[in-house]
């Protein structure tokens, strides 16, 4: 009796459907970045994956651990919003991915405006993580107009520290 009032327990189910939720997200950006470079030397899925261990070293909800883990895939793969709404991923992961996400059309500007606009500070915390992480350059690293981009993010990140309160 005491293992179903233990397997049955708030708490307990609640950390299940978390670790579920995070070897989801895992599992979805492996296999939407598979064969994706990034600075022309690494797998792609590192970068979503040092930003999630920048929300868990900020102690942000897993919700958003899940969000920082997927904030590309709709962006660089063929996995759509309705994607991630069926496999589960909660109502506050989906819509901080689509904050995160930029639309067609949109520059980079906008994109953070857009994030900005929303007032969700969760997703204002994962793109300045982003941001840290893509300033975050290592010897190997090359892209063309580099320079630029890194400039373009230090703008951003600072913007955003602006606006969360220089806290992260």
């Amino acid at each position: 009796m005491l293992g179903v009032l233990v397997l049955t327990s708030a708490p307990f189910t609640s950390y299940i459907r978390i670790k579920k939720m995070i070897k989801t997200a895992i599992d979805v950006a492996a296999q939407a970045h598979a064969g994706q470079v990034r600075r022309g030397w690494e797998d792609y899925v590192y970068h979503p994956l040092r930003v999630a261990q920048k929300c868990i070293d900020a102690g942000m909800a897993e919700d958003y651990v899940a969000a920082a883990i997927l904030h590309d895939v709709v962006e660089d793969s063929d996995v759509s919003m309705k994607d991630l709404a069926t496999f589960g991923f909660s109502y506050k992961t989906v819509e901080a991915i689509k904050l995160l996400t930029k639309l067609d059309g949109e520059t980079s500007f906008d994109a953070v405006r857009r994030i900005i606009a929303s007032g969700n500070k969760d997703a204002m915390r994962i793109k300045l993580f982003d941001l840290e992480d893509n300033m975050d350059i290592r010897a190997r690293d090359y892209w063309p107009g580099m320079e630029e981009a890194v400039i373009r993010y230090g703008f951003f990140h600072s913007i955003l520290l602006i606006e969360i309160g220089g806290s992260q």
